[in-house]
Parts: C-alpha cells; sequence; structure tokens
C-alpha cells in the first residue's frame, strides 16, 4: 500500500473512512438540514484548496534529511522529558486523590474533573505534551549520544495517553495510536519497515509499540464496555433520530455486541450532529476556538472571561463530536468561517511544504497529518495535538541554541 504523507491526502483518507464506517455503522441515522449537509462538503472543499495552494508549490521529489544533535542540545531534550515525567506523576497523584477509592472509567471521577479542574492538573497535563513533543524531534535524530535517549523519548510519548485513560476518556489514546503510526510509518516511508529493519533498536522498538498498542486498545475496549449504554436506545437529540439497523439488531444477541456498536456511534455520528448544528443560531466568540491553545491559559490566568470550554458547553450539540467546523462558525459565523478553513488550509499546506525543505515541517507533518485525518470527527485540538505541535516548535528553536541541525542524507 503507497501512502501519501501529504495533507491533501490525508483529508481525502479521513473522509473516505469515515463514510465508509458511516455508511456500515450499526446507526441510521436522520440528517436534519440538507444545507447543512452542503456546507459540510464546502467546508471541507475550501480545507482542501487551501493545503493544495501551498503543496503545488512543491516541485519535484523531496530529498531525505538527517537530524544532528549535539550532546548538549540532547542533554536538555533529556531534562524537558524528566520534566514531563514529574508532572506525570503530579497529574496521576492528584487524578487518584479525587476519590477515595480509585476505579477505572470512573463516572463519577470524569464529572468531578468536569466541575472543577485543580489549577495544578491544568498545568500538568499542558506539560505532559512535552513528552510526544521530544518524540518527534528524538525520532528524526541520526545518532543520539546517549543510548537510551530513543528509548527514554517513547516512555514519554505514552505519558499522555496514560493520562486519558486514567480518567475513563478516549481521545488523547486514540490520538496517540494514530500520530505513532503515521510517524513512524512516514520516518520509512513503507508499512513495511518492521521486516526491513533488523538492527537491535528497532527490534526493541518493534516490541515496545506492539505491546503498546495491545495494552491501549484493550483499555479502550474497556471504556466501551464499563459505559452501559443500551446501543438499540441511542439517540441524538430527538427519540428516533438515530435508529439500529434491523440487520444488526438481530445480530446483537444478549447484547453481546454493544461495546462494538457504542465504538460505531462514537466515531460515525458527527456528520448528522453537524447537520443540526447548522439550523441553530450561533452567537460568535472571535478566536476563542481556532487559537483554543492560547485562550485555555488565557482563562486560566484569569485574563479571559470565556474560554473554549466555556464556549463548548453552550453549543447545542455539546457532549457530542459534530466536526472541525462548528468552531469555525462560533468564532466567526457561517460565511467567515469558510474563508478561516480556506486560510488554515494554506497552514497545513506550508507545514508539509516546509518539510520538503527542512523547516520546522520536517517535525510538526505527522501531527499536522493527524489532525486532518481525524477532521470529520474532531476539532484540531482534540487530544491536546495542538500543544503537542506547539510544543514541538518551541523545543525546536530552544535546541537551535544549543547544537541541532538538519541536513540532506547522502545517497
Amino acid at each position: 500500500m503507497n501512502i501519501k504523507y501529504k495533507p491533501s491526502s490525508f483529508v481525502i483518507y479521513g473522509l473516505g473512512i469515515f463514510f465508509l464506517m458511516y455508511f456500515f455503522s450499526p446507526f441510521e441515522y436522520h440528517i436534519y438540514s440538507f444545507e447543512g449537509a452542503i456546507y459540510f462538503f464546502m467546508a471541507f472543499f475550501f480545507l482542501f484548496a487551501g493545503i493544495k495552494l501551498m503543496e503545488v508549490k512543491v516541485i519535484g521529489k523531496s530529498n531525505e534529511y538527517n537530524v544532528i544533535i549535539t550532546k548538549k542540545a540532547e542533554i536538555v531534550l533529556i531534562t524537558i522529558m524528566l520534566l514531563s515525567c514529574l508532572f506525570f506523576i503530579i497529574f496521576i497523584k492528584n487524578i487518584i486523590s479525587l476519590l477515595p477509592i480509585y476505579r477505572f472509567a470512573n463516572e463519577d471521577l470524569r464529572a468531578k474533573l468536569s466541575e472543577s479542574r485543580p489549577f495544578v492538573t491544568k498545568v500538568a497535563e499542558i506539560v505532559i505534551k512535552m513528552g510526544p513533543a521530544c518524540y518527534l524531534i528524538i525520532s528524526r535524530v541520526g545518532q543520539c549520544k546517549y543510548r537510551y535517549t530513543k528509548l527514554f523519548s517513547y516512555i514519554c510519548f505514552f505519558f499522555p495517553i496514560i493520562s486519558i485513560l486514567a480518567i475513563g476518556a478516549r481521545s488523547s489514546a486514540v490520538i496517540g495510536i494514530f500520530l505513532l503510526i503515521v510517524n513512524e510509518l512516514q520516518l520509512n516511508k513503507s508499512s513495511k519497515y518492521f521486516i526491513k529493519k533488523k538492527t537491535y533498536w528497532q527490534r526493541i522498538k518493534k516490541i515496545i509499540i506492539v505491546c503498546s498498542l495491545f495494552i491501549i486498545g484493550y483499555f479502550i475496549y474497556s471504556l466501551f464496555s464499563s459505559r452501559q449504554v443500551d446501543s438499540g436506545s441511542q439517540y441524538l437529540f430527538i427519540p428516533g433520530d438515530c435508529r439500529i439497523k434491523n440487520f444488526y439488531n438481530e445480530l446483537n444477541v444478549n447484547n453481546s455486541l454493544n461495546p462494538l456498536y457504542n465504538s460505531m456511534f462514537y466515531y460515525t455520528h458527527s456528520f448528522p450532529v453537524f447537520t443540526y448544528f447548522y439550523t441553530k443560531e450561533i452567537p460568535t466568540n472571535p478566536f476563542i476556538y481556532q487559537f483554543s491553545f492560547i485562550t485555555v491559559v488565557l482563562e486560566g490566568l484569569h485574563l479571559l472571561d470565556k474560554g473554549p470550554m466555556h464556549v463548548a458547553k453552550q453549543l447545542p450539540t455539546s457532549g457530542l463530536f459534530a466536526t472541525f467546523i462548528p468552531m469555525y462558525i462560533s468564532d466567526y459565523g457561517k460565511i467567515l468561517a469558510l474563508l478561516a478553513i480556506f486560510l488554515t488550509g494554506i497552514i497545513f499546506g506550508w507545514g508539509y511544504w516546509s518539510s520538503t525543505k527542512a523547516g520546522i515541517g520536517f517535525f510538526i507533518l505527522s501531527p499536522i497529518l493527524i489532525q486532518l485525518f481525524v477532521s470529520p470527527i474532531y476539532f484540531w485540538n482534540v487530544g491536546g495535538i495542538d500543544y503537542i505541535i506547539l510544543w514541538t516548535v518551541i523545543i525546536y528553536f530552544l535546541l537551535k541554541f544549543f547544537g541541532i541541525r538538519i541536513s540532506i542524507k547522502s545517497k
């Protein structure tokens, strides 16, 4: 399978896989607005057009690059990963202390976190994202000075995933799995790379990745199993707007397939939810969502009255996924949202162009591809991936002072 690691391609991959799941899901959804459905495809067209505008600037086959790092820069990276490790411990400690007895996927814990989350926990949740950022940089380093730096970066990569699973949520875990797979495949340009690479480090890496994916997959399945929701009675807004298809109803003997059906509902309801969202009049809050990685911090410092979480709770589709589009409408209104989406596409396209010119895009292309891949379901900030990109940019420019450079690989 020849995967094209280009933003425009991942928009197509994301839409294709989403609608494949949508049409073959156990559920039959009500579409609330034909105009909303048309707007959905218009938004993706504007996104795609903005991306393509920058992608066409890439002429010919891009070079292969190698990242060279000095001992000082590597020590800085290790220090940052240790900081991420420290805040991971702080986060887990605070989460466990919220309830007398901690239980996995505890609804009381999720409710308590929704009501009030200690400031230190909020800070820790952001700082933990430095772990995946360090992984994105180190994974591209040709040769580390210290033996266990790469191994430590893989461990730090899983901190946000473990953190989100600890509170019974799933988004960061799913995004983390996608990011790990896409980054590793992109680095090696082939889905067969596990077979091709025979070095000791590649064998160890294979074991870490495969075991981690199995463990994370098990916990995600446990989350769907622990949420006792009757798939046959689920609905979006009005009873009857989401019903299970007869074939799947007959197949679900003794509700044994409920975890699978619940997961399919989780990942396929965004399109009909958006058509409902489109029928509502939404007050605009400029820049709140598009720049949520900044507005969240401003809200925490009491420099902003309403942050993205506050605005999200006031939306008519709160608690459900509705693609990336509603957040742009919430920020700018239906007309200007299309322009903002087009400009965002240009930024994503620039990230790809930069990756072919040994720029910062070389390190952040993988998370950009994931953002686009899941855009039919989530907004860009899902799983804190916007913070991962932000930390990667900050850490990279910090490392430039201590000695990091990108060179063309010799043929």
